[in-house]
């Protein structure tokens, strides 16, 4: 176990020692990602029985009210396998989103589900309907290379 430890002590030196001729050289100066773009992933886990219902709202309800937004739409994928069951990549205009509690885009897709469904408390409601329906879920930020 010793052995291990030196071994690997004496790998993470010397990738150290050698990334520091990149520094070492002039200046360094900041450098900003070009020709990216960013989303939001979403990962679900659905109670026992609870998929197939959860996944009628997703498609009849949230989709439908963001095609009708005419904002980039998410795009969903039903997983085969792991823990998850849906993973979700909603696009957006870049980190500065995260700056808001609401996006501009969330809230016209909110009130278009609102218009959808007859008024807010009635999205509400299927919204809390929805989320009655999960057991677990979490999300990243990612950028993606153009």
């Amino acid at each position: 176990m010793k052995i291990i430890k030196s071994v690997f002590l004496l790998v993470v030196f010397f990738i150290f020692a050698t990334n520091q001729n990149a520094y070492s050289q002039d200046e360094v100066r900041a450098e900003k990602h070009e020709n990216i773009s960013w989303v939001r992933i979403g990962l679900v886990t659905f109670k026992p029985g609870k998929a197939s219902a959860a996944r009628d709202i997703i498609y009849n309800h949230f989709v439908k009210a963001g095609k009708a937004t005419g904002n980039p739409t998410a795009t969903s994928f039903e997983l085969t396998a792991g823990e998850w069951h849906q993973l979700t990549i909603f696009p957006m205009n870049g980190p500065s989103d995260l700056e808001y509690s609401r996006t501009p885009q969330n809230a016209t897709w909110w009130n278009q589900m609102a218009k959808q469904e007859g008024g807010a408390d009635k999205a509400q409601e299927l919204l809390n309907t929805f989320q009655s329906y999960v057991k677990n879920s979490t999300s990243y930020i990612a950028r993606k290379k153009n």
